[in-house]
This record gives structure tokens, sequence and C-alpha cells, in this order.
């Protein structure tokens, strides 16, 4: 379009020439000289990979800033050689940077895919799920043939002062609970379900049980010395 009308953007993400340019948004001229409202795009890292949602927001002054308003990463204990977790949309791994995937527009309605692959009494195993990104917290189970996972995912804000003003939210994947042995001595933790941890002293690991609908109140825990089985468990 000519200077009078504005100027179309469209991008991609990196420098791959495969990867195909997203569809053009127009910032009216008006626009480039007075903040506005901010623009929808779909930015590709690479040409089978899955489109992030991207926003531009004309600044004024001739500045348009663009931004992924929703990220994605995971608070999963350290990962070994040949472990991941991967998030996809439509069946396609969306961009990531660092430790952040780059999530898709509408990830509050829209589902993506999660896998996580971790290592499972010495085998190799993958854990897949659906979900969507919530606006706050959310938990959720994912049932496989060697047990059941128990997960929440968190979404909180990212100060804007460290994202040039821009507005963003980060969703991460967390154990429902981590349990610590700040004690000299090893414990064992037996569950709300009834299951019996060992902690070895100064051991933090996390844990996951199984939380019914017609459960009410507070989660209960008890405590005794580890390989104590004549001694009873704490109130």
């Amino acid at each position: 379009p000519s200077a009078s009308n504005g100027v179309e953007l469209r991008g991609r993400l990196g420098n791959d020439v495969e990867t195909p340019f997203s569809s053009s948004v127009l910032v009216r001229a008006s626009a480039l000289q007075n903040s506005a409202e901010m623009l929808e795009l779909d930015f590709k890292q690479t040409a089978s990979g899955a489109a992030a949602g991207i926003v531009a927001q004309p600044l004024g002054a001739g500045r348009v800033r663009m931004s992924c308003p929703r990220l994605f990463t995971h608070r999963l204990d350290d990962l070994k050689p040949d472990e991941e977790v991967q998030l996809f949309s439509g069946g396609a791994p969306l961009p990531k940077i660092s430790e952040f995937t780059m999530l898709p527009n509408n990830c509050e309605s829209r589902k993506c895919e999660l896998l996580v692959r971790r290592y499972v009494d010495g085998t190799l195993r993958e854990l897949k799920h659906n979900l969507t990104m919530p606006a706050a917290f959310d938990s959720f189970d994912v049932k496989t043939p060697w047990g059941t996972g128990y997960y929440c995912m968190q979404t909180e804000d990212l100060a804007a002062s460290g994202m040039l003003g821009a507005s963003c939210k980060v969703s991460s994947l967390r154990p429902r609970l981590i349990v610590t042995n700040a004690s000299d001595l090893d414990l064992e933790l037996q569950t709300p379900d009834g299951s019996v941890v060992v902690l070895n002293a100064q051991q933090s690991k996390p844990y996951h049980w199984h939380i019914s609908s017609s459960n009410k109140g507070a989660a209960s825990f008890h405590l005794r010395p580890a390989g104590h089985s004549d001694v009873s468990w704490s109130a």
C-alpha cells in the first residue's frame, strides 16, 4: 500500500529461507503516528512447524512493537539425555527459544498437544496429553500403562519492564507437589492415597497422588523413621 494508507507487516522466526512468511496485516498510517490496538500474526520457525501467535502493536512515532503474548515452559526436575518436554499444535512442533515455547493465538481455547518423554524404570516412555492453557491454574491427570502422572499448569504474568513494555504470560508445567526431608534422618512418608515414599535426609522429590472427586478438606501426611516398621505413624 501507499505510505498514506500505511504499511504491511509479515514475518517469520529465524533466518531459514524455507520457512514461509506469515500472512500480512495492514498497519494504518494513523496508527503509525499514534498508539493503536494490537494486530495478530502467525509466525513459523520452520517450514514444517506450527505457528506461534505474535502481536504487532503500533506505539506511535512510527514505532511498532512485536511480541509473543503467551509462552510455555516446564519446571520438572532435571531431564536426562533423550528426555524432553515438547508442545505441538495440530501435530506440528511449536517454535521454541531457549526453554520457552511460543504458543499459538487463542491457546486458552485451542488445544495443544503435550509430549513428555522420560525414563521409567530404565525404559524411555512417552506421555501425551491434549490441553489448553489456563488463565491462572489447572491440574490434570494422565493415565498410562505404567502408571498415572499428576501435574499442574500455572499461568503467571511476566514483568512488562523485562519485555520492553509488552504484556506477556507464561504457563508452566509443574509437579503437583514436591516433598522435602529437611531433617538429618531418613524418613518414610505415608501419602494421602496410602502409598509410602522413602525420603533420605535432605532429599527432595516430586510426588503426585490421586485426588478423588469426593475428597473433602486438606490432604494429610504421616511420618516415621525409615526402616522402623515397628514405630507408629505420626498423628
